[in-house]
Protein backbone atom coordinates (compact mmCIF):
# COMPACT_ATOMS: atom_id res chain seq x y z
CA UNK A 1 0.00 0.00 0.00
CA UNK A 2 2.68 2.14 1.07
CA UNK A 3 4.21 2.30 -2.59
CA UNK A 4 0.72 2.92 -4.55
CA UNK A 5 0.71 5.59 -2.01
CA UNK A 6 4.06 6.98 -2.60
CA UNK A 7 3.78 7.08 -6.32
CA UNK A 8 0.30 8.33 -6.27
CA UNK A 9 2.09 11.43 -4.31
CA UNK A 10 4.30 11.76 -7.29
CA UNK A 11 2.43 11.39 -9.63
CA UNK A 12 -1.14 13.69 -8.89
CA UNK A 13 -2.13 12.95 -12.20
CA UNK A 14 -2.23 9.12 -12.49
CA UNK A 15 -5.14 6.78 -12.39
CA UNK A 16 -5.58 2.64 -11.98
CA UNK A 17 -7.72 1.43 -15.09
CA UNK A 18 -8.39 -1.92 -15.33
CA UNK A 19 -9.76 -3.07 -18.69
CA UNK A 20 -11.09 -6.76 -19.43
CA UNK A 21 -7.87 -8.87 -22.14
CA UNK A 22 -7.05 -11.74 -23.02
CA UNK A 23 -4.95 -12.01 -19.25
CA UNK A 24 -1.83 -12.58 -20.97
CA UNK A 25 0.96 -11.01 -18.60
CA UNK A 26 3.05 -8.07 -19.84
CA UNK A 27 6.06 -6.50 -17.97
CA UNK A 28 7.52 -3.07 -18.25
CA UNK A 29 11.04 -2.32 -16.32
CA UNK A 30 13.62 0.33 -15.72
CA UNK A 31 16.50 1.04 -13.35
CA UNK A 32 18.61 3.95 -12.29
CA UNK A 33 22.33 3.46 -11.03
CA UNK A 34 23.52 5.29 -8.69
CA UNK A 35 21.24 6.84 -7.52
CA UNK A 36 20.70 5.91 -4.02
CA UNK A 37 23.32 6.47 -0.67
CA UNK A 38 26.50 3.85 -0.75
CA UNK A 39 26.74 3.23 -4.21
CA UNK A 40 23.14 1.49 -4.77
CA UNK A 41 20.57 1.76 -7.62
CA UNK A 42 16.86 1.33 -7.53
CA UNK A 43 14.70 -1.35 -10.40
CA UNK A 44 11.51 -0.99 -11.21
CA UNK A 45 8.75 -2.99 -12.62
CA UNK A 46 4.91 -2.51 -13.83
CA UNK A 47 3.33 -6.20 -14.30
CA UNK A 48 -0.53 -5.91 -15.79
CA UNK A 49 -2.37 -7.80 -17.65
CA UNK A 50 -3.52 -7.44 -21.85
CA UNK A 51 -3.91 -8.59 -24.78
CA UNK A 52 -1.30 -10.55 -26.77
CA UNK A 53 -0.27 -7.35 -28.95
CA UNK A 54 2.84 -5.68 -28.87
CA UNK A 55 1.12 -2.46 -27.90
CA UNK A 56 -1.51 -3.13 -25.25
CA UNK A 57 -3.70 -0.81 -24.03
CA UNK A 58 -2.53 0.87 -20.59
CA UNK A 59 -4.20 -1.42 -17.52
CA UNK A 60 -4.12 -1.45 -13.64
CA UNK A 61 -0.93 -3.23 -12.13
CA UNK A 62 -1.43 -6.83 -10.92
CA UNK A 63 2.20 -6.63 -9.28
CA UNK A 64 4.08 -3.55 -9.19
CA UNK A 65 8.48 -3.91 -8.20
CA UNK A 66 9.93 -0.74 -6.34
CA UNK A 67 13.06 -1.34 -4.47
CA UNK A 68 16.75 -0.60 -3.99
CA UNK A 69 18.85 -3.11 -4.93
CA UNK A 70 20.46 -5.12 -2.60
CA UNK A 71 24.27 -5.06 -4.31
CA UNK A 72 26.44 -2.39 -5.03
CA UNK A 73 26.22 -2.10 -9.17
CA UNK A 74 29.58 -1.91 -10.90
CA UNK A 75 27.80 -0.05 -14.16
CA UNK A 76 24.50 1.75 -15.23
CA UNK A 77 24.46 -1.65 -17.57
CA UNK A 78 24.85 -3.90 -14.24
CA UNK A 79 22.16 -2.28 -12.62
CA UNK A 80 19.50 -2.79 -15.82
CA UNK A 81 20.79 -6.54 -16.01
CA UNK A 82 20.02 -6.71 -12.24
CA UNK A 83 16.60 -5.04 -12.66
CA UNK A 84 15.91 -7.77 -15.67
CA UNK A 85 17.19 -10.30 -12.71
CA UNK A 86 14.97 -9.21 -10.10
CA UNK A 87 11.81 -8.83 -12.50
CA UNK A 88 12.37 -11.94 -14.31
CA UNK A 89 12.31 -13.38 -10.65
CA UNK A 90 8.67 -11.82 -9.99
CA UNK A 91 7.32 -12.68 -13.01
CA UNK A 92 7.96 -16.42 -12.91
CA UNK A 93 5.36 -16.81 -10.32
CA UNK A 94 2.74 -15.02 -11.63
CA UNK A 95 2.90 -16.71 -14.92
CA UNK A 96 2.69 -19.58 -13.02
CA UNK A 97 -0.89 -18.55 -11.57
CA UNK A 98 -1.97 -17.80 -14.91
CA UNK A 99 -1.18 -21.03 -16.10
CA UNK A 100 -2.78 -22.60 -13.44
CA UNK A 101 -5.24 -20.27 -13.83
CA UNK A 102 -6.03 -21.74 -17.32
CA UNK A 103 -4.88 -18.53 -18.59
CA UNK A 104 -2.22 -20.26 -20.71
CA UNK A 105 0.83 -17.25 -21.40
CA UNK A 106 2.59 -17.02 -24.86
CA UNK A 107 6.10 -16.21 -24.00
CA UNK A 108 6.66 -13.18 -21.71
CA UNK A 109 7.72 -9.69 -23.16
CA UNK A 110 9.90 -7.77 -20.67
CA UNK A 111 9.81 -4.54 -21.88
CA UNK A 112 13.22 -2.19 -21.10
CA UNK A 113 14.00 1.40 -22.50
CA UNK A 114 17.89 0.12 -22.04
CA UNK A 115 19.36 -1.11 -25.68
CA UNK A 116 22.31 -2.86 -24.46
CA UNK A 117 20.21 -4.78 -22.24
CA UNK A 118 17.77 -5.52 -24.99
CA UNK A 119 20.46 -6.41 -27.50
CA UNK A 120 21.93 -8.45 -25.25
CA UNK A 121 19.45 -10.69 -24.26
CA UNK A 122 18.76 -10.53 -28.20
CA UNK A 123 21.82 -10.76 -30.02
CA UNK A 124 24.76 -10.22 -28.17
CA UNK A 125 24.65 -13.46 -25.73
CA UNK A 126 24.73 -16.15 -28.55
CA UNK A 127 27.95 -15.37 -30.39
CA UNK A 128 29.64 -14.35 -26.15
CA UNK A 129 28.52 -18.25 -25.72
CA UNK A 130 30.22 -19.19 -28.96
CA UNK A 131 33.37 -17.29 -27.97
CA UNK A 132 33.43 -18.73 -24.85
CA UNK A 133 32.16 -15.75 -23.51
CA UNK A 134 34.29 -13.76 -24.96
CA UNK A 135 32.97 -9.94 -26.75
CA UNK A 136 34.06 -10.23 -30.40
CA UNK A 137 36.99 -7.68 -30.16
CA UNK A 138 38.15 -10.63 -27.65
CA UNK A 139 37.40 -9.29 -24.19
CA UNK A 140 35.94 -11.10 -21.44
CA UNK A 141 32.10 -10.12 -21.07
CA UNK A 142 31.53 -7.66 -18.28
CA UNK A 143 28.95 -8.43 -15.31
CA UNK A 144 29.46 -12.67 -16.88
CA UNK A 145 27.69 -13.86 -13.67
CA UNK A 146 24.25 -12.00 -14.19
CA UNK A 147 24.55 -12.89 -17.87
CA UNK A 148 25.17 -16.51 -17.42
CA UNK A 149 22.31 -16.83 -14.83
CA UNK A 150 19.95 -15.02 -17.33
CA UNK A 151 21.27 -17.07 -20.24
CA UNK A 152 20.40 -20.10 -17.84
CA UNK A 153 17.14 -18.83 -17.30
CA UNK A 154 16.51 -17.79 -20.96
CA UNK A 155 17.73 -21.03 -22.35
CA UNK A 156 16.41 -23.99 -19.86
CA UNK A 157 12.47 -21.63 -19.35
CA UNK A 158 11.60 -20.04 -23.14
CA UNK A 159 9.05 -18.35 -21.24
CA UNK A 160 10.13 -14.91 -21.57
CA UNK A 161 11.45 -12.31 -24.48
CA UNK A 162 12.78 -8.51 -24.78
CA UNK A 163 11.65 -5.83 -26.23
CA UNK A 164 12.88 -2.48 -26.42
CA UNK A 165 11.34 1.24 -26.34
CA UNK A 166 13.13 4.85 -26.35
CA UNK A 167 13.29 5.83 -22.50
CA UNK A 168 11.80 8.97 -21.66
CA UNK A 169 9.49 9.28 -25.03
CA UNK A 170 5.76 9.30 -23.70
CA UNK A 171 5.55 5.81 -23.49
CA UNK A 172 3.01 5.13 -20.61
CA UNK A 173 4.39 2.09 -19.30
CA UNK A 174 8.05 3.14 -19.26
CA UNK A 175 7.28 5.93 -17.36
CA UNK A 176 5.18 4.06 -14.58
CA UNK A 177 8.24 1.78 -14.20
CA UNK A 178 10.60 4.48 -14.58
CA UNK A 179 8.52 6.51 -11.56
CA UNK A 180 8.63 2.88 -9.57
CA UNK A 181 12.47 2.86 -9.53
CA UNK A 182 12.29 6.36 -8.48
CA UNK A 183 9.97 5.91 -5.22
CA UNK A 184 12.33 3.08 -4.25
CA UNK A 185 13.77 6.05 -2.65
CA UNK A 186 10.97 7.29 -0.74
CA UNK A 187 10.25 3.75 0.96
Amino acid sequence: CTKLLNYAATHPDAMVRFKASDMILHIHIDASYLSEAKARSRVGGYFFLGDGSNNPPLNGAIHMVSQIMPNVMASAAEAEVGGLFINGQAACPIRTTLTELRHIQPPTTIVTDNEMLFKGMNEWRFGWKRRGWRKADGKPVANLDLWKQLDDIASTLPLLKWQWVRGHAGNEFNEMADGLASAAARQ
